[in-house]
């Protein structure tokens, strides 16, 4: 599983024990894999009381870095094996992976429902419904732009 270098150190720093103990750790994944499956969540998915602690910047970094590597393992379809062994090219030890594993088998079908929902085509616009008040507003605009105009020439 190929994953970029900023991917990469997000998992690295997720991996350090001294900023992210097993209770930080567990919930920062329980997070990544909830605001992945259900978009309710994904507003309250860094607010778990063990992440308090950890600087906000780093958090969403590894956030990110875990909801990557998660998609990325849902979008191949890969097995324990590969996931396991990219973890631990991250540095993450075995309970870790080993938590990671049971969260994404908690989770894969899920995920794959919803990144099969998503398609292969772009997207595209099938209907457009203006709305009266903005192109009264455009209208308006319009008119006050050849008033001016309109003085403008006057005045010359």
């Amino acid at each position: 599983m190929e994953l970029s270098e900023s991917v990469r150190s997000g998992l690295q720093l997720l991996a350090d024990r001294g900023r992210f103990q097993h209770e930080a750790f567990a919930a920062l994944v329980q997070g990544a894999f909830r605001s992945l499956a259900d978009m309710q969540a994904a507003a309250t998915s860094l607010d778990h009381p063990e992440l308090k602690h950890i600087e906000m910047t780093v958090l969403k970094h590894c956030h990110a870095a875990t909801a990557t590597c998660i998609l990325e393992a849902v979008k191949q379809n890969a097995d324990m094996s590969t996931i396991s062994s990219c973890l631990e090219d991250c540095k993450l030890d075995k309970e870790r992976i080993e938590h990671f594993c049971t969260e994404y088998q908690k989770y894969k079908e899920t995920l794959e429902i919803l990144l099969g929902s998503i398609g292969r085509s772009p997207l595209h616009i099938t209907d457009v419904s203006w709305r009266l008040e903005y192109q009264i507003k455009d209208l308006i605009g319009k008119l006050k732009d050849a008033a001016k105009s309109l003085e403008r020439a006057a005045q010359m």
